[in-house]
């Protein structure tokens, strides 16, 4: 619990610093207690696991997460320790294992089997079990899992894949729990969390946390008992694919997905043209771009195809141009504040007035070589 607690506080002193603004909505769908899945895209790398601790504080009760995090990071000692202290649990990724005609499509290799016991002992609130030093610095488990449903960090215009993980753990879970005996009346619920960033890379940007409505479980796991009852494989399998489905569904609506690079970034220039005097509402962020990558997607029979592929060109084209000589539109536009493009005339006369003043600048000449 310490070392869970010293993270987050290094966690939050960092973002805090880096970014400007941490504007979180609806962080009143967390549940005070209870056991929940929190289930976000993840868009960084591993390693980075815990800077995700920060935003996801900003619920109303701040509970305590425990993370998935791959396990080869708990092969060097000070890592695994670090790892294990703060409550993440080791998931092996790719197991070489199959599922099991026994197992009612539960996956039955012992790596998975490992995974599914420490997570649902977390969602139950008991205390992982480990060496000595373990249970003396380890954290009491608050009865929250996080995870990120992509299993692996990469850099795409769009959600590239969801999986059955998280839908598997907490349909277990349930399971689990009617075998113990030990029902306490709370079901376990999975809250999808979109988190955005108008510039991820840059400093004093701004970051939007987005917690969706929780999915409660109560009719799939009933379904996904009986069927485990039955050892009816074809429909767990066919539950765990529903819930996916729900989860995909709620995460790509609370993130900023583009069909390609090219819709993405005419989006994001766009909105720094049209917001140009003004930051566009950290409420309001992902909804707008959104908004324009579906102008700039929509199919030919909606709008005027080469019209929109001139305007696609056009932003892309100014946007290479803003990225290859570090500029931003921004500065651009403080430099011109203007509402209209200028004429090729007031062009050259803006230019040979700002050459002017740079070459007749008395610290200018008394510099010239003699």
């Amino acid at each position: 619990m310490i070392v869970y607690i010293i993270l987050r506080k290094i966690s939050e002193w960092s973002l805090s610093t880096f970014y400007s603004d941490v504007h979180v909505d609806s962080s009143e769908n967390v549940p005070k207690d209870g056991p929940l899945l929190v289930h976000s895209k993840m868009r960084q790398p591993p390693q980075r696991t815990y800077r995700y601790c920060y935003p996801y504080g900003y619920d109303s009760y701040r509970r305590q997460i425990s993370f998935w995090a791959k396990a080869s990071s708990f092969k060097n000692p000070i890592s695994g320790f670090i790892l294990g202290s703060s409550g993440a649990i080791p998931v092996h990724r790719n197991p070489n294992n199959l599922r099991d005609a026994s197992t009612a499509g539960a996956l039955r290799g012992p790596t998975n089997e490992s995974l599914f016991l420490a997570t649902s002992r977390a969602l139950a609130g008991l205390r992982p079990r480990g060496g000595l030093l373990n249970r003396l610095v380890g954290m009491f488990p608050d009865r929250v899992i996080g995870i990120f449903p992509e299993g692996t960090s990469y850099t795409e215009p769009c959600i590239v894949q969801v999986k059955e993980g998280a839908a598997w753990v907490a349909l277990e879970y349930g399971r689990w729990m009617r075998e113990r005996g030990d029902r306490d009346g709370q079901t376990i619920k999975i809250i999808p969390v979109g988190i955005a960033y108008t510039d991820k890379t840059q400093y004093l940007s701004r970051v939007y946390v987005h917690y969706g409505e929780p999915l409660v479980l109560t009719d799939l796991e009933d379904e996904y008992c009986s069927a485990i009852e039955a050892n009816d494989n074809q429909t767990t399998r066919a539950i765990a694919a529903e819930l996916t489905t729900r989860l995909a569904k709620e995460i790509h609506r609370l993130s900023i997905n583009a069909p390609n690079w090219s819709v993405l970034h005419s989006a994001e220039i766009s909105r720094r043209i049209l917001w140009t005097d003004k930051e566009v509402p950290l409420e309001d962020f992902v909804v707008i771009t959104n908004a324009l990558i579906t102008l700039f997607s929509s199919t030919p029979s909606t709008v005027d195809s080469d019209l929109q592929n001139r305007t696609i060109s056009s932003l892309l084209a100014y946007s290479g141009l803003l990225y290859y000589t570090k500029l931003r539109h921004e500065s651009l536009s403080a430099v011109i504040p203007r509402t209209h493009l200028p004429s090729t005339m007031s062009a050259m006369g803006a230019f040979f007035s700002q050459l002017l003043r740079a070459v007749l600048y008395p610290k200018f000449i008394f510099f010239l070589p003699h």
